[in-house]
Order: C-alpha cells, then sequence, then structure tokens
C-alpha cells in the first residue's frame, strides 16, 4: 500500500504538469507478500502527502494537510531528543509547536538538533529570507535559554580540499528534509520546514515508528550517523565539515549584521504564504461560475479594462493622434480572453497606421495580454482548460507536456498555434515563469517586431497608393467581418461541448 501510495501522489503530479505518459505500477519482486527480508529491521511505515487542490468540484476536499499534522503529532511526541535537518526554516507553525515543546520540557534532559542551510551564501532570491528566518531562531533559542533545554542550531560548511593553503570554509547547502524524534520516530520525505510545504506544495513524506527493540536501535543509530556527520557529537578534524552552531544573543547579533539588515518588504508574504494566495476567495466562490455567471463577466470585464488601460500606458498612445490608434489598442489588449485572430489585425495594423505605430501598440498590447493570459490560466487551471481547449490545437497540450524551452519555442514560433493558444496554455501547464518571459516576453515580441517591418516594407513596394487609401477606408467593415467570423465560430464550438 505504501509503494501504491507513492506511486499513486506522484503520478497525480505528474498527469497534471506533462504529457508524458506515467509508467504503470508494477510491484516489485522484493516487496511481493509472502517475501520477507530479514537482512534489516521492519518498521510500522506511515504516509504523509500535502495536496492543496484549488479546482475541484464543490463538496470535494480541497486541502490535504496530512504532513502539517504529523509534524504537530511528532513533536508532541518527543520525550528526549528532536532532530531536524531541511532547507529553510520558515514556518512560523513549526517554530511556535517547538517552542511549545521547550517550554513544556523545562528543566528536564531534553535536546533539539537543528541542521540548516546558511541562506546569506545561497545565490537566488531566498536569501532575502534570511532575516526572517533569523527571527524565528532568536525567538526559539530564547525560549530555549528560559528553559534551560539545550538547543543547537547548526548552519555546516566544508573546508574544500587546496594545495595551496588553508581556505575559509564553504557554506554546505543543505537540501535533505529528515526528522527523527527520540529513538521511536524517523522521518524523510520532500516537505521544507516551511509553511507552504504544509499547504501549498505537494509534498510527500515517509515515517518509521519503532515498535522493538531492534527497530529503536535501528533508528537511534540513524540519529547518532546524523550527528556524527555533521559533527554535532564528536568533531573529526579528517572530515572535513565545519559546524557553525548558534547559541548566543551575541552570535545572532552578529549574523544580523553580516545578513541583510533592516527590511521594509514582508518577504514571507511572497516566498512562504501560509496559504495559497487568493485561497480563502477561490474556496467560497467554487462552483459560483455554474451558478451565476454575471459577476465572472463583471470581473473579467474589469480585468480586460485594466490591461487596456495598461497597454495604452506602454504604448504611449493618445486620443488626439488617432482614434484607430486606440481601437486597435483595445481589440489586442484583449486577446487573452477573447478570440482575437492577433496576426491577422496585426497585418491590417501595420497597413492602416503604419510601421511605427502598429509595432508600438502590437508589442505593447502582446505583453499586457501574455501577462494577464498567463496569470489567469495559472489560478484558475481547470476553468481555463474548459475555455482555451475550444480553439487550441488537439496535439498542443502533448507538446507542451514535454516541459522542454526548446519545444517552447517551437510552439512559440508555430504559425498554426494562435496567439492566444501559445499565452493561455503555457499558464495551464505551468510553464516556469522564467520560460514565460524569456519566450513569450522576448523572443515571440522580437519576431513580431522583424514580420512588421518587412511586411511594410513588402506593402510598401506591393499595393499601389489608389488601391491602398482604398482599402485603409474599408478597415472598419473589415474588422467588423473578422469579428463575426471569430465569435461565430466560439459560439458555435461551445454548442456543440454543451451538446
Amino acid at each position: 500500500p505504501i509503494c501504491e501510495g507513492i506511486y499513486n501522489h506522484i503520478a497525480r503530479r505528474w498527469k497534471a504538469l506533462s504529457s508524458i505518459p506515467f509508467p504503470e505500477f508494477k510491484l516489485p519482486g522484493h516487496c511481493r507478500p509472502g517475501m520477507n527480508e530479514s537482512r534489516a529491521p521492519t518498521h510500522k511505515v506511515y504516509l504523509s502527502r500535502t495536496i492543496a487542490e484549488l479546482d475541484q468540484q464543490p463538496g470535494g476536499v480541497t486541502l490535504v494537510r496530512e504532513v502539517e499534522f504529523l509534524f504537530r503529532d511528532l513533536i508532541a511526541s518527543a520525550q528526549r531528543r528532536i532532530i531536524l535537518e531541511g532547507q529553510y526554516y520558515w514556518s512560523k507553525i513549526l517554530n511556535d509547536l517547538l517552542i511549545a515543546k521547550i517550554k513544556k520540557m523545562r528543566g528536564k534532559d531534553f535536546e533539539v538538533y537543528l541542521i540548516l542551510s546558511d541562506l546569506r551564501y545561497v545565490k537566488s532570491f531566498s536569501k532575502k529570507m534570511m532575516p526572517y528566518e533569523l527571527r524565528l531562531l532568536e525567538q526559539l533559542n530564547e525560549a530555549a535559554r528560559l528553559s534551560k533545554v539545550k538547543l543547537v542550531i547548526n548552519f555546516p560548511s566544508v573546508f574544500p580540499p587546496t594545495d595551496t593553503g588553508p581556505l575559509p570554509p564553504k557554506p554546505i547547502y543543505v537540501h535533505s528534509k529528515v526528522i527523527v524524534i527520540d529513538d521511536h520516530f524517523l522521518g524523510i520525505g520532500s516537505a521544507n520546514l516551511a509553511s507552504r510545504a504544509l499547504r501549498i506544495d505537494t509534498e510527500i513524506h515517509l515515517t518509521l515508528e519503532a515498535q522493538s527493540e531492534a527497530e529503536r536501535g535501528h533508528i537511534s543509530d540513524v540519529a547518532n550517523f546524523i550527528l556524527n556527520h555533521w559533527q554535532l557529537c564528536s568533531p573529526s578534524a579528517s572530515s572535513g565539515i565545519s559546524s557553525q552552531i548558534f547559541q548566543t544573543e551575541s552570535t545572532f547579533r552578529e549574523l544580523r549584521k553580516i545578513s541583510l539588515s533592516r527590511q521594509i518588504i514582508p518577504w514571507e508574504f511572497f516566498f512562504d504564504p501560509v496559504l495559497p494566495w487568493f485561497y480563502l476567495l477561490k474556496r467560497k466562490y467554487r462552483g459560483f461560475p455554474r451558478r451565476r455567471w454575471y459577476p465572472v463577466v463583471y470581473t473579467l470585464g474589469l480585468i480586460w479594462i485594466f490591461g487596456a488601460f495598461f497597454t495604452w500606458l506602454i504604448a504611449g498612445v493618445y486620443w488626439s493622434q488617432s482614434q484607430w490608434s486606440i481601437y486597435y489598442l483595445a481589440i489586442l489588449s484583449s486577446v487573452w480572453l477573447l478570440p482575437i485572430p492577433f496576426i491577422l489585425i496585426q497585418i491590417l495594423m501595420v497597413f492602416h497606421l503604419g510601421y511605427p505605430e502598429a509595432i508600438k501598440i502590437g508589442v505593447s498590447a502582446l505583453w499586457v495580454a501574455s501577462a494577464l493570459g498567463y496569470m489567469v490560466a495559472r489560478y484558475f487551471p481547470a476553468y481555463s482548460s474548459c475555455y482555451y481547449g475550444l480553439d487550441g490545437p488537439s496535439w498542443l497540450p502533448e507538446r507542451l507536456g514535454l516541459r522542454s524551452f526548446p519545444v517552447l519555442l517551437s510552439v512559440l514560433l508555430d504559425p498554426r498555434v494562435s496567439i492566444r493558444s501559445k499565452i493561455a496554455y503555457q499558464g495551464i501547464y505551468c510553464i516556469p515563469m522564467p520560460w514565460f518571459i524569456l519566450g513569450t516576453g522576448i523572443v515571440l515580441p522580437a519576431i513580431l517586431y522583424i514580420a512588421a517591418r518587412l511586411e511594410a516594407y513588402i506593402l510598401l513596394r506591393i499595393i499601389p497608393e489608389l488601391v491602398s487609401n482604398l482599402l485603409k477606408k474599408q478597415i472598419g467593415p473589415i474588422l467588423i467581418g473578422i469579428f463575426i467570423f471569430c465569435f461565430g465560430n466560439l459560439g458555435v464550438r461551445l454548442w456543440e461541448k454543451k451538446s
């Protein structure tokens, strides 16, 4: 059951993000019933998960918090020692649980070990969380000091090998997630010591429980191995690992000066929210579009107005210049919502307004529409799949499901895929933000720029001036005809889907 549970948990997430078929579950030969391995102690195993499903049907379970409740129970059950090894220490929930446990064990022989990464040397934005992490550790340290409980906070480093002389230790980026409670429980999984791992991300955790003397001895050996590995029991110069242990107020004060000083921005809200953004709103109004559709239409209309206004600001178009510029701007900035042929209207705009004005409006509209479409599809994937799936090619989900940047570029350059589908499907299939910015924010506008220049060059040399002036006078009816065709096509597809 445990192997099957792990398989189902991973397969569920895999199928949501990838079109590559997930391998079928086959029980390994050594795990089949009747085959008992006597080489190692057999433990009772618990499987815990974190799942945040915000788009299920009303009445379904929307938030699985098994990992959070596991950590609550494990910390509460500790009697002698807690060992926590993780990448981050950001969860106020876990910090409060540890503080409560330390106060409860006041004056007793109780130990808490924390092995963490030193975020000051991390080459990512997560280093912004170092001051917040330090505040939590200071609270924990103060509770341990007042309760006279042994607390060891370790940021391990390693001495790099060199022939030229001693070098300063290099911090170790701890990525393992381990919890050991006395000699009774041993857990390992994917969940960081952070709030988002308990309620937002998709996580899994395995916990072994010792029920016999041999099993307790096994967990005790693992705990001692972890402490010896990080040089927390018997330091050895030959291991090459240096332990940086923080236990005094002066050490925290000095570390705060070395790290990023005071920060006004509450980075924990962005990096480690307690609940998914807009969770309460989405939880309350889940299924609301099925009952009352007009508030949804009003909301989408407000978002569209915001997008058109922001496009107007970026493009720098004024009403006094040309009313047609405003019309084109409003039309193209709504490509994320409505089935508008972006490329065809861009060609008409270059022909009608000229190259400089057209490319300015086109690129600005593409940027704004891409951002809005990506965010809406990312936060509401179920509804977006139903809506955008009406006009996307059948092979597009399979291509984007490969999750490869070269494949993404091939989709962006494919003329068979509409701009609307290129934008929306990136959000539905959770294309990483850096890929989205590079592909849709840089590569696609660059191609649009080149195509507009080439079109302007060709039109000036092919179409006579008399024909050009005649066509410009008929732009209005041409646009109306395009709209009637596109919306008629969408209406037919909606009717077929409903039927």
